[in-house]
């Protein structure tokens, strides 16, 4: 009870569960009133059906020629669950039972009759069901010859029971009686039992196609004058006498349009009009024989041959109905998934040489000429010309045998030019010799996936490339930090040499030149040491425009136009001014140095997907040339490192590869159009920024050598830029121990860890820890460690994030650069 509840009140389970207990209770009550009405309706139906029965009795025997009783219970059982079939049996044996006893008060027999009805039904029902495991509508030919087979088999064992109480009380012989219960008792199994499921099973089953009530009322008009004229030979003599077999012709016709109750109700119709005639002795002809019974034998023949007939012919009509309806729904399915997959379909006889395209398949090859045979010869000449023999070669084989199946990805040339990749399988099909008799299968558009597919090969190729062009780089950075150092100092020292000088000048003078070449190689690699900062793409470019005017020569004119308000992004300028140069040079190569280039800024606003870039606001420089253009096959490689199309000797390849790389460093894209013969456009588009624009600080002078008395750990896994970066530290008053390796660092902190001042460190070496990671561990025993990081990539690209009391060093650097990073580490 719920503590809301009043004393005496149900609280809401006891409510909900009463309810549920009543409602329970209501269905079950309406379900067992239902199956009452229906067991008494089945009751009604048997009582009257066997009244029916007894009305073509003979009398003599007291066996009827035909029993339509079991046919009811047969249909009645087949309509219902197995679990019910008691109830009904009990039913239908009690009226029969009470029934015969009424008419002939003879128990023993009727004892007989009960017992062979009851077995007869429920053993026919049982097999019948079994036999076709599923829901009986005898619209199938496997269920009307289990119900025939059954029907015999099931009669001639119940039939030994019924005919016992005939024999035994002496109405008639034994045999007599056997042979009468049988073909009676099989004639109602056979008539019956499929006019009762017809009309018992809403979900029966249709016609072929669906008549009109009109034709069903005039075949039951021309059934009605034809049984009429059958059955009353009296009345018709002489060759224009009708025969039986007519009926069967004129069953056709329902059979092949009508459905299946007009078929069971015109053999019912039948049954008793012949039976009835010929136990009234107006049949002649067809039905004549020795006796009563031999006449009565034959009447049975002919209406239970005439009801397998019927049932059959409908039965093998709705197979191929439902083999029609079916075979075109699997077929609206097929073509619903193949436009689902954007695929064709396509056949080819190999005799006649045609080849039949479905609607999707032209679409897919373009094919608008309608003087398009479709012969293979025509097939072939659409697809590109250096697939051709690829696509003819797989052919071949298919038809040898020696493949099972085709299957081959090729290009095609459209009618209208454009060039398309089409993925092509199919099948062989063969007579009974081997034979190739023809091919089908699909064909799919698969140019997208193509183009993505090539894209990501072209992605890892191009990130291969990278890594290999990065670590290049970063090794070269190395060497030419020690050379850059010794020749500055070498430059200082030579007070009394201008030779001398000179040429430690041309020495500083090419290492500056290698680290611009590393810079463009770590460009390239997305690994390029990156000053970001806001800046205003506007600035950068009139700040470069003069110097760019004097690049692209006399003969080019460069027309620079920039957008009214700033359009600021995060970038390293000088990067940026590299990307200008380079699409610049690249423009003024493309005019064989005459013509225009135009650099123009402005802003660019992406609002939806699948654009060159995600949705946003870009800064966008755009560089455009009047020279020759990019044929469409090259668009794909310009961005490949060492791709060129220019003279040997007059480009590297390396140009477009270093702005890709250097675009992507700074997380903007590049977008390209160009028609041939007529020019190029290349936009750079930047993500724009809302930071404020800062002024860069000097850089301070370097400090003069002094005797600082204060050790530097200098981890260094380049043996040569370690001896040379701890000579120069000791040139400057610095005391320093090295170490190769991240080992030997820690064992040198152990022992000097009392006058280590600074760890000066690499970031990225091949032993042991690596820069970051031996930073932490000896920050773990002292916090206050002040640490100095180098490294040819950027911080951000090597991983790692500069910590408080860490300052980063790029490599190659110069000597004021190191000594100022040492002092500022030193600082804090």
């Amino acid at each position: 009870m719920s503590a809301s509840a009043a004393p005496g009140t149900p609280s809401t389970e006891d409510v909900t569960s009463d309810t549920i207990i009543r409602v329970s209770a209501g269905r079950t009550t309406d379900t067992s009133a239902r199956f009452s009405a229906q067991l008494a309706v089945w009751g009604s139906v048997y009582l009257a059906v066997h009244l029916l029965g007894r009305a073509f009795a003979d009398e003599e025997r007291h066996v009827a020629a035909i029993w339509p009783a079991v046919g009811v219970t047969v249909g009645a059982l087949l309509s219902m669950p197995r679990r019910q079939w008691p109830f009904l049996l009990g039913v239908v044996g009690t009226v029969g039972f009470v029934t015969n006893t009424i008419l002939h008060p003879t128990l023993a027999m009727n004892l007989t009759f009960l017992a062979a009805n009851v077995l007869e039904a429920s053993l026919c029902a049982w097999l019948v069901s079994t036999l076709c495991r599923r829901r009986v509508t005898f619209a199938r030919v496997d269920e009307v010859l289990a119900l025939s087979a059954v029907g015999i088999l099931v009669n001639a064992l119940t039939a030994l029971i019924g005919a016992a109480g005939p024999w035994a009380f002496g109405h008639a012989s034994f045999w007599e009686s056997y042979r009468t219960w049988w073909s009676s008792n099989l004639l109602g199994i056979v008539l019956v039992t499929p006019l009762v499921t017809s009309w018992t099973l809403s979900s029966g089953a249709r016609p072929a196609q669906r008549a009109h009530p009109g034709e069903t009322a005039l075949f039951f008009l021309a059934w009605g004058l034809a049984v009429w004229a059958v059955t009353n030979t009296t009345m018709l003599r002489g060759p224009l006498a009708p025969r039986s077999y007519t009926l069967v012709c004129l069953l056709m016709w329902a059979s092949l349009r009508l459905e299946i109750r007009t078929v069971t109700t015109a053999t019912v119709v039948l049954a008793a009009a012949v039976i009835s005639a010929s136990k009234h002795g107006m049949m002649r002809g067809d039905f004549a024989g020795r006796h009563f019974a031999d006449s009565i034998m034959k009447a049975q023949l002919f209406v239970a041959v005439t009801s397998v007939t019927g049932l059959l012919l409908y039965a093998s009509t709705a197979e191929r109905r439902h083999a029609r309806e079916f075979a075109a729904q699997s077929a609206a399915h097929l073509q619903l998934a193949l436009e689902a997959a954007r695929m064709g379909t396509w056949e080819w006889e190999v005799a006649s040489d045609m080849i039949r395209w479905s609607d999707r398949a032209v679409r897919i090859f373009g094919i608008l000429d309608p003087s398009f045979s479709g012969k293979y010869e025509e097939y072939l000449a659409l697809i590109h010309s250096d697939d051709r023999e690829t696509v003819a070669s797989a052919v071949q084989r298919a038809l040898e045998g020696r493949e099972n199946d085709y299957a081959v990805e090729h290009r095609i040339v459209r009618p209208d030019g454009t060039l398309r990749w089409l993925s092509c399988r199919g099948r062989v099909f063969r007579d009974a010799k081997g034979a190739p008799l023809r091919m089908a299968g699909t064909v799919a558009d698969v140019t997208e996936q193509q183009q993505v597919s090539d894209h990501l090969r072209q992605t890892q190729k191009m990130e291969a490339i990278g890594q290999l062009a990065g670590g290049v780089a970063h090794d070269f950075n190395n060497i030419l930090s020690a050379i850059s150092m010794l020749a500055e100092v070498g430059r200082r020292s030579a007070n009394g040499s201008d030779k001398l000088r000179a040429l430690l000048d041309e020495i500083v003078s090419a290492t500056k030149l290698g680290a611009a070449h590393t810079k463009q190689l770590l460009a390239f690699a997305r690994k390029q040491v990156l000053q970001r900062r806001p800046v205003d793409l506007n600035v950068v470019v009139a700040d470069h425009a003069t110097m760019l005017g004097r690049m692209l020569g006399e003969s080019v004119r460069l027309r620079v136009d920039l957008a009214t308000s700033q359009l600021v992004t995060r970038a390293d300028p000088a990067l940026v001014a590299q990307v200008i140069v380079n699409l610049a040079v690249n423009a003024r190569d493309a005019m064989d140095g005459s013509g225009e280039v135009a650099i123009a800024t402005e802003e660019t606003v992406i609002t939806r997907d699948g654009d060159v870039a995600p949705p946003g606001r870009y800064a966008t420089i755009r560089v455009t040339d009047m020279g020759c253009g990019i044929p469409p096959e090259n668009l794909t490689q310009i961005w490949e490192p060492f791709f060129t199309t220019k003279p040997a000797g007059k480009g590297t390849g390396l140009g477009l590869a270093t702005v890709f790389g250097i675009v992507k460093l700074h997380q903007g894209h590049v977008r390209v159009t160009s028609t041939v013969g007529q020019g190029s456009v290349f936009e750079v588009l930047l993500p724009q920024t809302e930071d404020p624009i800062t002024k860069s600080s000097p850089v301070p002078p370097p400090p003069e050598a002094k005797d600082t008395k204060k050790t530097i750990l200098l981890v260094e896994d380049n043996a040569s830029l370690r001896r040379t970066t701890k000579a120069l530290l000791e040139m400057h008053g610095y005391e320093v121990l090295e170490a190769a390796n991240s080992t030997e660092a820690i064992r040198a902190w152990d022992e000097h860890a009392d006058r280590i001042a600074l760890l000066f460190t690499d970031l990225t070496m091949t032993e042991g820890l690596d820069g970051r990671q031996l930073a932490a561990e000896l920050r773990k025993r002292r916090p206050a460690l002040r640490v100095l990081v180098t490294s040819g990539y950027s911080a951000h690209v090597a991983g790692k994030v500069l910590d408080e009391g860490e300052v980063f060093l790029a490599k190659p650097s110069t000597l004021e650069e190191l000594l100022d990073a040492v002092g500022r580490s030193l600082d804090g």
